[in-house]
């Protein structure tokens, strides 16, 4: 008997015998339900057999799913046997090919992830690499349903590599990044004078980038927090979109340092004393598997190599802004 199994369906079948709920098991790979289902009765199918007993709390697994459950467990185990060979020979000679689906965050796609994408064709002329940018709390969606076959976050400068049992993303901490807080110094209220609210008003405005990105909270919680500041946020979807608004006087923002870089003292831009810095970590997300893919493995290995880029960056930009007059604290 010959049957056409699909590696995608065994992982689901291995997941919801781990969890021992389908919903759970759509919840943690980013699947709706009824594809679960469905991914469990085209197996059923084709092997003609019941895998699950269906509980009114959960599902077990039958005498005839224990016994499929070994096959899958070795199935999968050479798959990734097989990946990490391929990988190992691919990222040795240079040979890796193929194409990536990358997501990201809008605060990284203006400067680091074109210059991760120059560096990757550079390296790897056979690898295309079409990034995809989305907003936080949608990229982490995309990494589990494999719409996009890795993401790149900003996280807590925490550890290296961190991992979710309830998500099933994993994460890897590639790079330091620095994110400065910027003000207008035309037409702004708060050209020359310490950030605060004007008049009588307890509301002080703040561009973001991605509301739900870590750099972008940073500020609305130190005036809430320090100041009892109420802060209306404006979401402008880009980096560089939110720097012009902030240099028309639109509002304050937090921004990476290196999108300072090439600023000039006379650009309408100022970086006040009297608010925080932050040092982040860009980290690369996908989904939990023994073994990376020699694109993402590669992809990793290249984005760890923009430090230099990201630090020599906001060097500059920091420098820079030392000739901008800073707000008194």
């Amino acid at each position: 008997m010959s049957v056409d199994l699909a590696t995608y369906q065994l992982k689901t079948f291995r997941h919801v015998a781990g969890t021992h709920s389908l919903t759970r098991s759509a919840r943690n790979l980013g699947y709706s339900q009824s594809t679960v289902t469905a991914h469990i009765r085209s197996l059923e199918t084709k092997l003609g057999v019941e895998l699950f007993e269906r509980l009114p709390h959960g599902v077990e697994l039958t005498s005839a799913g224990r016994a499929f459950q070994g096959y899958v467990d070795r199935i999968l185990a050479i798959v990734d046997e097989m990946a990490e060979e391929m990988s190992g020979m691919s990222r040795a000679d240079g040979n890796v090919l193929g194409r990536m689906q990358l997501g990201t965050v809008s605060v990284l796609a203006d400067y680091h992830v074109g210059a991760l994408v120059r560096m990757g064709l550079q390296r790897h002329p056979r690898l295309q690499i079409s990034p995809r940018t989305l907003s936080s709390a949608e990229l982490r969606s995309a990494v589990a349903s494999g719409d996009v076959d890795a993401g790149l976050v900003v996280l807590p400068n925490a550890d290296e590599v961190t991992r979710s049992k309830d998500t099933g993303i994993v994460s890897a901490r590639l790079l330091p990044i620095r994110f400065v807080p910027v003000v207008g110094t035309r037409n702004s209220q708060h050209a020359g004078t310490e950030v605060k609210p004007a008049g009588s008003s307890r509301t002080l405005r703040i561009l973001v980038a991605d509301r739900n990105c870590p750099s972008q909270r940073i500020l609305p919680d130190f005036f809430r927090a320090s100041r009892d500041i109420d802060c209306e946020i404006i979401e402008t979807g880009s980096v560089e979109s939110t720097r012009e608004a902030v240099r028309s006087g639109l509002g304050i923002a937090m921004l990476p340092a290196v999108a300072l870089a090439r600023e000039t003292p006379d650009s309408g831009l100022a970086t006040p004393a009297n608010l925080p810095r932050s040092d982040l970590a860009v980290a690369m997300i996908q989904v939990r598997r023994d073994r990376p893919s020699p694109a993402v493995g590669s992809l990793a290995d290249l984005a760890r190599q923009l430090v230099t880029y990201e630090q020599k960056g906001a060097s500059v930009g920091l420098q820079a802004r030392r000739r901008v007059p800073y707000l008194p604290r």
